[in-house]
């Protein structure tokens, strides 16, 4: 791969970060601006929780063989992005991309299209250039609100439903059939996958609805698989498949439905040598002798898979290594029908001191945790966390025997390096008095002062900024983690509509609960209209935000407590009114991995509160206080490490 394909790529998977977006607005805004090209050419439209991709396989080659220029677009892929968008067979050419990605970056912004948008439209694009007769396009996620979606086929077809992206699709197998249910169109036909009777209910009332006819694709007859393949008997005539799996024979006759319907002068001669031919990479593949590679990723697509391969290898024992994303739910796939796991990693971490090994086992519905140990136990116990999902053990072991460890354990827990954030700085002004004292200028100084006086006390300190520059918000906390900092606190000076407001407040980490925090936390976060990519913080809001302080849980019990210590340390230096310990949703907290803390030490559109933050000692009172409450914080949190 060149540079220049290889730096288009890495700008499209960089819209990643924007998350998944259900809905069809950005898809139609950026096709408009490609002149619609999805209304130039026929469709069939495939969606289904599992047998999709296999299925429009199938479709793509018989149509393929019969003579029709066909588009097929699929995904992921697995070795090449171009994988996903192919005409004829052929993937799209690197230079098709980068033309496609040069002609509407700037678009693909405005709109703020995800990677599955523009992908989408790209395949779309791509199609109607090469004028092709028909395009296969397989759904990215669900079908209602899916981007694909956009488009009128000329025939609907869902394939198998089971559970799969439920924090997306629904809870339930019906809501999630639901949602697969969205594609089919009014007076369209579809076919369907035979399957239980509550999913296919849903699926007749949606078609009813729509004065759609439904068709129920029928269940093949004699499948044998063995090294060739799969064979199986529809319509009385016979067929082989190269894939394994009587599920690959009914995803084959759901396909022989379709091809039937779209052209039913398609002969059984033209269906027969199409279908040996199909190649479905990941699906079953053969590596080696008796090694196969398969990318199921749920219950139900593991289960046929295991189901295959025991029809391949009667009465023998399979093995296999399992590798999952961590939003997989682990217990339900190793505990599938027929399956049984030995020993499973399970985001094991480092062991440090005398925990040499930690191992982790499924039986049933038991899960079990074992430690080996390079040390007597005295007592053990555990609990709980705040964190439903997170259960901490405590190992008791001699400490004479441990010395060693106690004191690099006492190095990584001791406070010794603070980072300390002036708010805004450079572009950024932040908020502006009435006598035109900036943010960024009152920030720094009171910065400046605290850094100072902990130095003298002999505590490291790191500063994110020293000068007026501009500093991203999440490269605030980077530098924190980078440092290795213990401990987080951001400086700021505050502003509201309301110019009689005045006082000091300390935030947390956490979404707004009060319209004055919420209104604080957007007036701080709207620094990144000064970022070169601010759309990065476009998926850090509302459940996205409460993730992210869930992440920190860890730290969330010492920031309470270091925001309760700033406002008593700045109550006993300030005449201003304390506002008190509020929780709101800054970026600049969020990726911090310590202990921290947000502080508005006064507001600059209070024409009087301007006056007194623009005099040195009100900041050196500010920075004495913020520096007494990092000490007394100190303190506490060390009394906890073992005793020398």
């Amino acid at each position: 791969m060149n540079y220049k394909i290889k730096n288009y790529l890495n700008s499209l998977f960089s819209l990643q970060r924007r998350g998944i977006k259900l809905g069809l607005e950005h898809t139609k805004n950026l096709l408009k601006f490609f002149d619609n090209p999805h209304e130039k050419f026929l469709t069939i439209h495939v969606a289904g929780t599992n047998g999709k991709g296999s299925t429009c396989a199938y479709i793509e080659r018989i149509l393929r063989y019969s003579g029709y220029k066909v588009g097929i677009y699929t995904s992921p892929h697995l070795l090449n992005f171009n994988e996903r968008i192919r005409v004829d067979g052929l993937p799209i050419p690197d230079q098709e991309i980068v033309s496609f990605l040069d002609n509407s970056f700037n678009e693909i912004n405005k709109i703020g299209s995800t990677f599955f948008e523009v992908t989408t439209v790209m395949a779309f694009d791509y199609f109607c250039k090469k004028k092709v007769d028909i395009a296969v396009i397989e759904t990215g996620l669900g079908g209602r609100l899916d981007a694909t979606n956009i488009i009128s086929p000329v025939i609907s077809v869902i394939t198998s439903i089971s559970m799969d992206h439920t924090e997306i699709l629904g809870e339930t197998i019906e809501q999630i059939a639901k949602e697969k249910s969205g594609i089919i169109k009014e007076k369209t036909p579809v076919f369907v996958y035979k399957q239980d009777s509550n999913i296919l209910d849903i699926f007749q009332k949606k078609a009813i609805a729509l004065n759609t006819e439904i068709k129920i694709s029928k269940i093949p007859k004699n499948i044998s698989v063995n090294s060739r393949g799969t064979q199986f008997t529809f319509n009385s005539q016979e067929y082989t498949i190269p894939l394994f799996g009587s599920h690959q024979a009914r995803n084959a006759t759901l396909a022989i439905d379709v091809v039937s319907q779209f052209d039913p002068k398609i002969k059984y001669d033209m269906i027969y040598n199409s279908l040996k031919r199909v190649l479905w990479p990941g699906r079953m593949q053969k590596i080696g002798e008796r090694m196969f590679y398969d990318v199921s990723h749920n219950k139900k697509g593991m289960e046929k898979t295991l189901q295959a391969l025991k029809e391949l290898y009667p009465g023998k024992d399979i093995h296999g290594l399992l590798c999952l994303k961590k939003d997989k739910d682990l217990i339900s796939l190793i505990t599938i029908s027929g399956g049984t796991i030995d020993t499973a990693s399970i985001n094991l971490g480092v062991t440090r001191g005398a925990i040499r090994q930690i191992e982790s086992d499924q039986i049933g519905s038991t899960a079990q945790v074992a430690f080996k140990l390079g040390s007597k136990v005295i007592s053990h116990e555990w609990f709980q966390s705040l964190d439903p999902s997170e259960i901490i053990i405590t190992l008791r072991t001699p400490i004479e025997q441990r010395d060693k460890y106690v004191e690099q354990a006492k190095a990584r827990w001791r406070l010794d390096t603070v980072v300390l954030d002036a708010g805004h700085g450079g572009k950024d002004p932040g908020a502006i008095g009435k006598y035109g004292t900036k943010e960024k200028d009152v920030a720094l100084d009171i910065t400046m002062r605290t850094g100072s006086l902990l130095e003298k006390s002999g505590i490291r300190v790191v500063y994110t900024r020293d000068e007026d520059v501009f500093i991203p918000l999440l490269d605030r906390t980077k530098i924190a983690n980078d440092a290795n900092g213990k401990l987080f606190v951001s400086i700021h000076a505050n502003a509201n509509k309301n110019r009689k407001i005045q006082g000091f407040e300390t935030y947390l980490l956490r979404p707004g609960k009060s319209e004055d925090a919420i209104e604080v936390a957007s007036r701080e976060n709207s620094v990144i209209k000064f970022e070169e990519i601010p759309d990065q913080y476009e998926n850090l809001a509302g459940e996205n935000l409460i993730m992210a302080t869930m992440a920190q849980s860890t730290f969330m019990k010492e920031s309470e407590d270091l925001a309760s210590i700033i406002q008593i340390e700045l109550d006993k230096k300030l005449k201003t009114p304390n506002r008190g310990v509020k929780q709101a949703g800054f970026y600049v907290l969020i990726g911090a991995s310590m202990p921290n803390a947000l502080v508005e030490v006064g507001f600059l559109s209070n024409p009087s509160e301007e006056k007194m933050l623009k005099q040195s000692r009100h900041k050196q009172n500010i920075a004495e206080a913020i520096y007494y409450a990092i000490k007394n914080f100190k303190s506490s949190r060390e009394k906890l490490l073992v005793k020398e």
